[in-house]
């Protein structure tokens, strides 16, 4: 059994899925309880594995945030709680916000507004000009995106978050259903 080396359940915020293993024995370690205590949550172990299960000595990441407002936030003290640095981006309507002073560093992005957070090249490119190694996308924008996790792996940046088969897969409604049914998960009975 590999034990991660931080905290993977507050990195993340939910925002994935870990197994109990790896977060019951972080809260056992953290709270110093007699019992370990189960999470009540579980995380992607493919998500995790991806980003952290690597030596800790070969750790060297830097996070780059592609989203804004208080999801942005969230991450961002995630990061600085597991003394990894993040990078927010933003418009140049958004360059005031608070995610961008929570960061440790900023970006700006070409353009305003939510186009300026659906631009896929000029996240890559904020990502490679700031030295990031890996990007959360939060919720929303481009979180669901699999041409953007593509686009990630192409840059070899790591994507917190499901691959881009699985988005694909379970982004359309119809295929999602039929790969529910093949694998006896009970659906509600609607329009096929």
């Amino acid at each position: 059994e590999k034990r991660l080396g931080i905290n993977i359940h507050q990195c993340l915020y939910e925002s994935t899925r870990v197994p109990r293993e790896f977060t019951t024995s972080y809260l056992h370690a953290r709270h110093g309880d007699a019992e370990p205590r189960q999470c009540p949550h579980s995380l992607d172990l493919s998500s995790a594995q991806r980003i952290f299960m690597q030596p800790r000595e070969e750790q060297q990441h830097r996070i780059l945030i592609a989203n804004r407002g208080e999801i942005a936030i969230r991450v961002a003290r995630a990061c600085a709680d597991l003394n990894i640095p993040s990078v927010a981006i933003y418009a140049t309507d958004d360059q005031n916000t608070l995610h961008v002073l929570r960061a440790d560093q900023s970006h700006a992005l070409p353009g305003s507004g939510v186009s300026a957070y659906l631009d896929i090249a000029a996240i890559i490119e904020a990502a490679r000009a700031t030295g990031c190694t890996a990007i959360h996308p939060g919720y929303g924008f481009l979180s669901e995106n699999a041409d953007f996790v593509r686009a990630c792996d192409a840059a070899n940046l790591r994507f917190i978050g499901p691959d881009a088969d699985t988005i694909s897969l379970l982004g359309d409604k119809a295929s999602a259903r039929r790969l529910a049914e093949e694998c006896a998960v009970p659906v509600c009975h609607g329009t096929e």
